[in-house]
């Protein structure tokens, strides 16, 4: 039960990222700013980069408040090939 406090603590402080789809957690390599997470993830070789997507969390802050809708948490998960991979299998 300990790990999980500590990182609900880590969350809760912007340290770390939860990746719903590789069931994972990442540090923040924005941790001194609150943000948007956004991930390119490779479905390859399960690498994790975080991206700064000023433009993209724009659109969707713009699309929520257009609905009406109070967003808990935001993260966004872009599944792909990362470069390497695409080198490799093209």
């Amino acid at each position: 039960m300990a790990v999980y406090r500590a990182l609900d603590f880590l969350m809760e402080h912007g340290l770390v990222h939860r990746l719903a789809s590789l069931n994972a957690f990442v540090g923040c390599a924005l941790a001194s700013e609150r943000h948007t997470a956004h991930f390119l993830i490779c479905r390859a070789c399960k690498s994790a980069t975080e991206m700064d997507g000023a433009a993209v969390t724009r659109a969707v802050k713009k699309t929520l408040s257009e609905h009406g809708f109070v967003p808990e948490t935001e993260i966004i998960e872009i599944q792909g090939l990362c470069s390497h991979c695409h080198k490799e299998n093209a």
